[in-house]
């Protein structure tokens, strides 16, 4: 059991191709289907969108990822702990160059202020088969940087992008930062660090704690995180919410998709306590942002002063 709670939020967060759309809609059957740790607490205004999403991964597709200059807010009412504790899952379901928009420009609107109000934790989406992902260079030495900075001095042409895990690190340091001036909140901000398409990650990776994957590929994420007890609880998750790759070709993965209970597909894969869980629960990265106390964590879910 988790302490009762009431009027809490979970905002999630991303950039661009991260996976946050597919796994909304994956997420959504869990929590309409109530057999995982968090279930929904009544029926969100956005429900159509939601089903939107589910209906396409029932078809054996996945949703394309939202289109720039497109932000729908949705708001999802959660409940767990049999009904005594509840909360509010916060998706600004905007096109991750929004994201990047907020980070280059130092600013939110209210919208993002009365979600931290009442921010219990977040969770943090990163895909690494991403396209969008932008890999750290050797600034000093790498001869493409530097011609690319030298023809930004004489054109009005806009710098190169920054490594996604600094624009990761950059937004959980805003979140952090407003959570503490907002609430004047002294309890660590819950962190669930998502890496979507498990499924895709390296075979030697799958079985592996994730954090040993997020340590590797992006150190300087890990690092801020690990680093910083007394502003974040993190915690890695490897997801996959169909348990393989959806295509249009007629495979042996499509054929048994198809036939099998979409509310049945996909897996988490978490460290618990010195062992590694392939979990079937896809509200497990939400019900750890939560500080709900489940078994698959290993340990209680409850932040500590």
């Amino acid at each position: 059991m988790s302490k009762a709670t009431t009027n809490q939020s979970v905002v999630l967060v991303g950039g661009p191709d991260a996976g946050k759309t597919n796994y909304l809609g994956r997420l959504w059957m869990a929590l309409d289907a109530e057999t995982g740790a968090i279930a929904k607490n009544g029926l969100p205004p956005q429900v159509e969108y939601l089903r939107t999403i589910a209906s396409a991964l029932h078809s054996g597709e996945f949703s394309q990822r939202t289109a720039p200059g497109v932000f729908e807010s949705t708001s999802i009412p959660v409940k767990w702990d049999r009904g005594e504790s509840s909360g509010q899952l916060i998706v600004p379901d905007c096109a991750g160059e929004q994201w990047e928009k907020i980070h280059r420009e130092r600013e939110w609107d209210s919208k993002w202020e009365q979600a931290v109000a009442s921010m219990a934790g977040c969770i943090l989406f990163f895909r690494g088969t991403s396209t969008h992902n932008v890999e750290p260079l050797n600034w000093s030495n790498n001869a493409e940087v530097m011609k690319c900075l030298e023809q930004t001095a004489d054109t009005n042409a806009g710098p190169p992008k920054l490594p996604t895990q600094v624009l990761l690190v950059d937004w959980l340091q805003c979140l952090s930062a407003a959570y503490r001036d907002i609430q004047g909140n002294e309890q660590p901000l819950r962190v669930s660090v998502v890496l979507s398409a498990w499924d895709l990650a390296p075979r030697e990776a799958r079985d592996a704690d994730p954090d040993e994957y997020l340590s590797t590929h992006l150190p300087l994420l890990h690092d801020f995180l690990s680093g910083n007890p007394l502003l974040f609880r993190p915690k890695t998750f490897g997801v996959s919410i169909t348990g393989g790759v959806l295509t249009d070709d007629d495979t042996p993965f499509m054929k048994k998709y198809l036939k099998e209970d979409p509310n049945k597909t996909g897996y988490v894969v978490l460290a618990s306590g010195n062992k590694v869980l392939k979990s079937s629960d896809l509200t497990l990265p939400l019900a750890w942002a939560f500080g709900c106390e489940c078994p698959e964590f290993g340990q209680p879910g409850i932040a500590k002063p």
